[in-house]
């Protein structure tokens, strides 16, 4: 008796083993069991990854966890955190609670980002406070700011505000802890026009040329102005936006070991932003210009034995 062989009964289309054309195959042939094992192979592949992906995930809610509960101390209350850095405080001269708000200026408006009732010590340089602030805002390190004070907690117009110098303690700069004190991001200053002050110290041109970390920016002539504690420089007068802006709080001022004439240097004298400018050299036209330009930087930068004294212009 003949046995006749019917290949749908044993076969099964390569389909639903691989992304191959549609054939058909005899179970239990070499071809079949091959083909088995690869898909096995990827389904067991595919099942790890799933489940490392997952624990990938599970770590890194953890790791922000972690994070958020160290930044805070792991003690909040609303906008109120307290005693998140307690290993510091012991060192503080005079620790106090004090509102601080990271804010921007968008066009003549002050508009507050962030608002949280911080530690801070009265006793010590406003400088030694930058990284606390930079933890508590969740600020990248590379992102420059300055302080600013202000009497009131309801709201801070540009003209309530009064630059602070980060080299004195805010007991120097007769701040109270029932104003605010706000980090105002220094690169939001570049939106600020080149005729948009009013009393500012000394304008005019000089050359300009930059050094952070091995580069070397080429000579460039820049028109500066001196507001405050801010050196703005433009590509030409009346620009509506500056090409950069110099917080002289964090530079000392010298026109030692300078080759050309009529230049001097401002470099940096603190380490607590990232790709911050290390050192730019300045160069007027004639010794008399360099004078005064010398004379009036050197009062917003932290030179030895020399604290800013605080500007009070608009």
């Amino acid at each position: 008796m003949s046995h006749h062989f019917s290949p749908l009964a044993h076969c099964y289309p390569l389909s639903t083993l691989s992304p191959a054309p549609v054939l058909l195959l005899r179970r239990g042939s070499l071809r079949w069991k091959l083909l088995k094992k690869q898909w096995k192979n990827k389904k067991k592949k595919s099942k790890n990854r799933r489940r490392k992906n997952e624990t990938n995930k599970k770590k890194k809610k953890q790791t922000e966890k972690e994070d958020e509960r160290r930044m805070d101390g792991g003690v909040m209350s609303g906008e109120r955190v307290l005693t998140w850095v307690q290993d510091v405080l012991e060192l503080w001269r005079s620790p106090r609670l004090m509102n601080c708000a990271l804010v921007f200026k968008e066009g003549s408006t002050v508009v507050v980002r962030d608002k949280k009732m911080l530690p801070m010590d009265f006793g010590s340089p406003l400088l030694q406070m930058v990284a606390n602030n930079q933890r508590a805002f969740s600020l990248p390190e590379d992102l420059e700011f300055t302080y600013q004070y202000s009497e009131s907690a309801q709201d801070a117009h540009t003209a309530q505000m009064r630059p602070l110098h980060t080299q004195s303690s805010l007991s120097e700069q007769d701040v109270s802890c029932d104003g605010v004190l706000l980090c105002f991001p220094v690169s939001k200053l570049l939106s600020s026009p080149e005729g948009s002050f009013e009393n500012p110290q000394i304008r005019g041109w000089l050359w300009k040329r930059s050094y952070k970390r091995d580069r070397v920016s080429t000579k460039q002539k820049r028109f500066f102005v001196l507001n405050g504690s801010f050196l703005y420089y433009y590509k030409k007068e009346r620009d509506a936006l500056a090409s950069g802006v110099i917080p002289l709080e964090y530079y000392v001022a010298n026109v030692k070991k300078v080759e050309k004439k009529f230049s001097f240097l401002l470099t940096k004298s603190f380490d607590g932003f990232r790709g911050m400018t290390t050192q730019y050299k300045l160069q007027a036209e004639t010794r008399d210009l360099l004078d005064i330009w010398l004379e009036l930087i050197k009062k917003q930068c932290v030179n030895s034995g020399n604290k800013k004294s605080v500007w009070s212009g608009s």
